[in-house]
Protein backbone atom coordinates (compact mmCIF):
# COMPACT_ATOMS: atom_id res chain seq x y z
CA UNK A 1 0.00 0.00 0.00
CA UNK A 2 1.06 3.52 -0.92
CA UNK A 3 0.30 6.68 1.62
CA UNK A 4 1.51 10.40 1.55
CA UNK A 5 3.33 11.61 3.90
CA UNK A 6 2.70 15.12 4.45
CA UNK A 7 4.83 18.20 4.97
CA UNK A 8 3.63 20.68 7.94
CA UNK A 9 5.67 23.47 6.57
CA UNK A 10 3.85 23.47 3.56
CA UNK A 11 0.90 21.55 3.01
CA UNK A 12 -1.09 23.80 5.13
CA UNK A 13 0.46 27.00 4.79
CA UNK A 14 -0.63 28.93 7.92
CA UNK A 15 -0.23 25.40 10.00
CA UNK A 16 3.23 25.55 9.18
CA UNK A 17 3.99 28.24 11.90
CA UNK A 18 1.62 27.03 14.60
CA UNK A 19 3.33 23.10 13.88
CA UNK A 20 7.08 24.08 13.87
CA UNK A 21 6.88 26.16 16.83
CA UNK A 22 4.89 23.18 18.59
CA UNK A 23 7.68 21.23 17.77
CA UNK A 24 10.71 23.27 17.82
CA UNK A 25 9.69 23.98 21.39
CA UNK A 26 10.57 20.61 22.56
CA UNK A 27 13.96 20.98 21.47
CA UNK A 28 17.04 20.90 23.49
CA UNK A 29 19.04 24.47 22.95
CA UNK A 30 22.01 24.10 20.77
CA UNK A 31 25.00 26.50 19.37
CA UNK A 32 24.43 25.22 15.85
CA UNK A 33 21.67 26.47 13.75
CA UNK A 34 18.43 23.97 13.44
CA UNK A 35 17.59 22.89 10.03
CA UNK A 36 14.69 20.84 9.09
CA UNK A 37 15.14 19.63 5.59
CA UNK A 38 11.48 19.89 3.71
CA UNK A 39 9.92 18.39 0.35
CA UNK A 40 6.09 18.97 -0.06
CA UNK A 41 6.73 16.99 -3.56
CA UNK A 42 8.87 16.24 -6.13
CA UNK A 43 10.80 19.03 -8.89
CA UNK A 44 13.13 18.41 -10.68
CA UNK A 45 14.76 21.76 -10.20
CA UNK A 46 13.04 25.12 -8.34
CA UNK A 47 11.95 28.15 -10.60
CA UNK A 48 12.81 31.71 -9.54
CA UNK A 49 9.02 32.49 -8.68
CA UNK A 50 7.98 33.33 -5.41
CA UNK A 51 4.77 35.04 -6.64
CA UNK A 52 1.85 33.92 -4.15
CA UNK A 53 -0.13 34.36 -7.09
CA UNK A 54 1.43 32.14 -9.47
CA UNK A 55 -0.63 29.26 -7.97
CA UNK A 56 1.82 25.73 -8.43
CA UNK A 57 4.51 27.43 -10.17
CA UNK A 58 5.84 29.27 -7.02
CA UNK A 59 8.63 27.87 -4.98
CA UNK A 60 7.31 25.96 -2.04
CA UNK A 61 7.75 27.52 1.03
CA UNK A 62 6.19 30.94 -0.56
CA UNK A 63 2.80 30.76 0.65
CA UNK A 64 2.89 30.87 4.85
CA UNK A 65 6.70 30.96 5.06
CA UNK A 66 6.72 34.72 3.50
CA UNK A 67 3.11 35.86 2.97
CA UNK A 68 0.29 35.02 4.76
CA UNK A 69 -3.59 35.26 5.05
CA UNK A 70 -5.53 37.22 7.78
CA UNK A 71 -6.62 34.53 9.64
CA UNK A 72 -6.19 30.39 9.27
CA UNK A 73 -9.01 27.81 10.02
CA UNK A 74 -8.12 24.62 10.62
CA UNK A 75 -11.05 22.50 9.29
CA UNK A 76 -9.95 19.71 11.66
CA UNK A 77 -10.02 20.96 14.57
CA UNK A 78 -12.62 24.03 13.83
CA UNK A 79 -9.79 26.43 15.53
CA UNK A 80 -9.17 29.64 14.55
CA UNK A 81 -5.65 30.93 13.96
CA UNK A 82 -5.07 35.01 14.40
CA UNK A 83 -2.33 36.04 11.60
CA UNK A 84 -2.62 39.47 10.19
CA UNK A 85 -5.79 40.20 12.09
CA UNK A 86 -6.08 40.11 15.33
CA UNK A 87 -10.45 39.75 15.42
CA UNK A 88 -13.35 39.56 12.96
CA UNK A 89 -16.88 40.63 13.52
CA UNK A 90 -20.10 40.55 11.03
CA UNK A 91 -22.85 43.07 11.18
CA UNK A 92 -25.18 44.38 9.24
CA UNK A 93 -27.58 41.27 8.29
CA UNK A 94 -23.60 39.33 8.32
CA UNK A 95 -23.15 41.59 5.09
CA UNK A 96 -20.34 43.97 6.68
CA UNK A 97 -17.06 41.98 7.60
CA UNK A 98 -14.80 44.25 10.34
CA UNK A 99 -11.26 43.04 10.94
CA UNK A 100 -8.98 44.53 12.96
CA UNK A 101 -5.29 43.94 12.10
CA UNK A 102 -2.13 42.95 13.95
CA UNK A 103 -0.25 46.23 14.66
CA UNK A 104 2.94 44.63 15.52
CA UNK A 105 3.30 43.18 11.71
CA UNK A 106 6.03 44.32 9.96
CA UNK A 107 7.22 43.61 6.35
CA UNK A 108 10.79 41.88 6.02
CA UNK A 109 12.63 44.83 4.60
CA UNK A 110 11.45 46.49 8.20
CA UNK A 111 8.38 48.54 6.65
CA UNK A 112 5.30 48.37 8.77
CA UNK A 113 2.30 46.41 7.66
CA UNK A 114 -1.28 48.40 7.76
CA UNK A 115 -4.54 48.25 6.45
CA UNK A 116 -3.57 49.80 3.46
CA UNK A 117 -1.46 47.13 2.60
CA UNK A 118 -4.98 44.50 2.47
CA UNK A 119 -7.05 46.93 0.93
CA UNK A 120 -4.59 47.23 -2.03
CA UNK A 121 -4.56 43.13 -2.32
CA UNK A 122 -7.89 43.18 -2.49
CA UNK A 123 -8.50 46.04 -5.08
CA UNK A 124 -5.47 44.61 -7.18
CA UNK A 125 -7.62 41.10 -7.23
CA UNK A 126 -10.38 43.82 -8.68
CA UNK A 127 -8.63 45.53 -11.22
CA UNK A 128 -7.19 42.23 -12.53
CA UNK A 129 -10.03 39.24 -12.71
CA UNK A 130 -7.44 36.95 -13.35
CA UNK A 131 -5.87 37.02 -10.25
CA UNK A 132 -9.24 36.13 -8.89
CA UNK A 133 -9.30 33.16 -8.69
CA UNK A 134 -11.85 32.37 -5.91
CA UNK A 135 -13.88 34.77 -7.59
CA UNK A 136 -14.05 37.11 -4.67
CA UNK A 137 -15.21 39.88 -6.22
CA UNK A 138 -18.66 38.48 -7.05
CA UNK A 139 -18.68 38.13 -3.78
CA UNK A 140 -17.49 41.54 -2.25
CA UNK A 141 -18.68 44.97 -3.03
CA UNK A 142 -16.20 47.19 -1.72
CA UNK A 143 -12.94 46.95 1.12
CA UNK A 144 -12.15 50.12 2.43
CA UNK A 145 -9.70 50.67 5.31
CA UNK A 146 -10.30 52.40 8.79
CA UNK A 147 -6.96 54.04 9.76
CA UNK A 148 -4.27 51.92 9.74
CA UNK A 149 -5.55 48.54 11.49
CA UNK A 150 -9.08 48.49 10.62
CA UNK A 151 -10.28 47.07 7.09
CA UNK A 152 -14.34 46.75 6.44
CA UNK A 153 -15.38 44.34 3.67
CA UNK A 154 -18.58 45.22 2.21
CA UNK A 155 -20.61 41.77 0.77
CA UNK A 156 -23.48 41.51 -1.63
CA UNK A 157 -25.08 39.07 0.18
CA UNK A 158 -24.08 37.21 3.56
CA UNK A 159 -22.39 34.30 2.82
CA UNK A 160 -20.02 33.32 6.61
CA UNK A 161 -18.20 30.37 4.92
CA UNK A 162 -17.15 32.13 2.02
CA UNK A 163 -15.76 35.00 3.63
CA UNK A 164 -14.34 33.16 6.06
CA UNK A 165 -12.53 30.69 3.46
CA UNK A 166 -11.64 32.55 0.57
CA UNK A 167 -11.33 35.71 2.20
CA UNK A 168 -10.03 35.62 5.51
CA UNK A 169 -7.86 32.80 5.45
CA UNK A 170 -7.21 31.94 1.72
CA UNK A 171 -6.03 36.12 0.12
CA UNK A 172 -2.62 36.20 0.53
CA UNK A 173 -1.56 40.02 1.25
CA UNK A 174 0.91 41.75 -0.40
CA UNK A 175 2.73 44.99 0.01
CA UNK A 176 1.99 47.86 -1.79
CA UNK A 177 5.00 49.85 -1.36
CA UNK A 178 6.85 46.48 -3.66
CA UNK A 179 3.62 46.00 -5.69
CA UNK A 180 2.13 49.00 -6.75
CA UNK A 181 3.67 49.32 -9.97
CA UNK A 182 3.37 45.60 -11.22
CA UNK A 183 0.64 45.53 -12.66
CA UNK A 184 -1.47 42.22 -12.93
CA UNK A 185 -0.21 40.39 -9.73
CA UNK A 186 -0.78 37.11 -11.50
CA UNK A 187 1.88 38.08 -13.81
CA UNK A 188 4.47 39.71 -11.37
CA UNK A 189 8.08 38.89 -11.37
CA UNK A 190 8.79 38.06 -8.67
CA UNK A 191 12.59 36.27 -7.84
CA UNK A 192 14.03 35.32 -4.54
CA UNK A 193 15.38 39.34 -3.67
CA UNK A 194 12.05 40.86 -3.91
CA UNK A 195 9.94 38.57 -2.01
CA UNK A 196 8.79 40.52 0.85
CA UNK A 197 6.42 39.45 3.23
CA UNK A 198 5.48 39.50 6.93
CA UNK A 199 5.59 35.58 7.73
CA UNK A 200 7.96 33.54 10.11
CA UNK A 201 10.29 32.78 7.23
CA UNK A 202 12.68 35.08 5.00
CA UNK A 203 14.71 33.94 2.06
CA UNK A 204 18.34 32.79 3.08
CA UNK A 205 19.25 31.49 -0.38
CA UNK A 206 18.17 30.52 -3.21
CA UNK A 207 19.39 28.15 -6.23
CA UNK A 208 17.33 25.64 -8.56
CA UNK A 209 18.85 23.08 -6.25
CA UNK A 210 17.83 24.30 -3.08
CA UNK A 211 15.98 27.33 -1.27
CA UNK A 212 16.16 28.33 2.18
CA UNK A 213 14.27 30.44 4.83
CA UNK A 214 15.29 31.45 7.51
CA UNK A 215 13.43 32.32 10.71
CA UNK A 216 11.91 35.68 11.00
CA UNK A 217 13.87 37.45 14.26
CA UNK A 218 11.16 40.30 13.79
CA UNK A 219 8.11 38.59 13.79
CA UNK A 220 5.13 39.14 15.57
CA UNK A 221 4.27 35.96 17.13
CA UNK A 222 7.66 35.49 17.98
CA UNK A 223 11.30 34.14 15.93
CA UNK A 224 10.38 30.44 15.26
CA UNK A 225 12.74 28.26 17.29
CA UNK A 226 13.24 25.84 13.88
CA UNK A 227 15.75 28.58 12.55
CA UNK A 228 16.54 26.92 8.66
CA UNK A 229 14.21 25.43 6.66
CA UNK A 230 15.68 23.54 3.83
CA UNK A 231 13.97 22.51 0.46
CA UNK A 232 16.05 20.44 -1.88
CA UNK A 233 14.40 19.66 -5.43
CA UNK A 234 14.43 15.93 -6.20
CA UNK A 235 13.72 14.73 -9.64
CA UNK A 236 12.02 11.48 -8.82
CA UNK A 237 9.49 9.96 -5.95
CA UNK A 238 12.06 7.06 -5.49
CA UNK A 239 14.88 9.59 -4.78
CA UNK A 240 12.64 11.43 -2.30
CA UNK A 241 11.83 8.19 -0.73
CA UNK A 242 15.28 7.10 -0.16
CA UNK A 243 16.47 10.25 1.39
CA UNK A 244 12.91 10.26 3.72
CA UNK A 245 14.19 6.68 4.93
CA UNK A 246 18.05 7.86 5.33
CA UNK A 247 17.26 10.39 7.19
CA UNK A 248 17.83 13.06 4.96
CA UNK A 249 14.48 14.54 5.11
CA UNK A 250 12.66 15.33 8.14
CA UNK A 251 8.90 16.31 6.75
CA UNK A 252 7.60 14.98 3.08
CA UNK A 253 4.60 14.94 0.79
CA UNK A 254 6.01 12.15 -1.39
CA UNK A 255 3.79 8.98 -1.99
CA UNK A 256 6.01 6.34 0.19
CA UNK A 257 5.55 2.48 -0.96
CA UNK A 258 4.52 0.41 1.45
CA UNK A 259 4.48 3.04 4.08
CA UNK A 260 4.45 0.58 7.16
CA UNK A 261 7.57 -1.77 6.62
CA UNK A 262 9.42 0.94 4.94
CA UNK A 263 9.74 4.08 7.17
CA UNK A 264 7.51 3.63 10.60
CA UNK A 265 8.52 0.30 11.13
CA UNK A 266 11.99 1.21 10.75
CA UNK A 267 11.99 4.09 12.73
CA UNK A 268 13.59 3.70 16.20
CA UNK A 269 13.00 7.51 16.77
CA UNK A 270 9.59 8.66 18.77
CA UNK A 271 6.46 8.98 16.72
CA UNK A 272 4.45 12.43 17.45
CA UNK A 273 1.55 12.84 15.90
CA UNK A 274 0.29 16.41 14.67
CA UNK A 275 -2.89 17.91 13.61
CA UNK A 276 -2.37 20.16 10.60
CA UNK A 277 -5.85 21.97 8.71
CA UNK A 278 -5.16 19.12 6.25
CA UNK A 279 -5.40 15.87 8.20
CA UNK A 280 -4.15 13.70 10.78
CA UNK A 281 -0.41 12.29 10.39
CA UNK A 282 2.38 10.94 11.81
CA UNK A 283 6.18 11.39 11.11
Amino acid sequence: MSKKAWAVALTAPAAALISLSGLATTASATSAPTTLTVVPNVWATWQDNFNPFAGTNSVSGTLGNIYETLFYFDNTTGKQFDLLGKSFTFSNGNKTLTVNLQPKAKWTDGKPFTAQDVVFTFDELKKYPDADTNGIWQQLSSVKAEGNYKVVFQFKQPNIPFAEQYVLGGTYIVPQHEWANLGDPAKAKITHDKAIGTGPFKLMSFSTQDVKYEANPSYYNGAPKVQILSYPAYATNQAADLALASGQIQYAGINIPDIQNTFVAANTKPIQAITTGLRRFKF
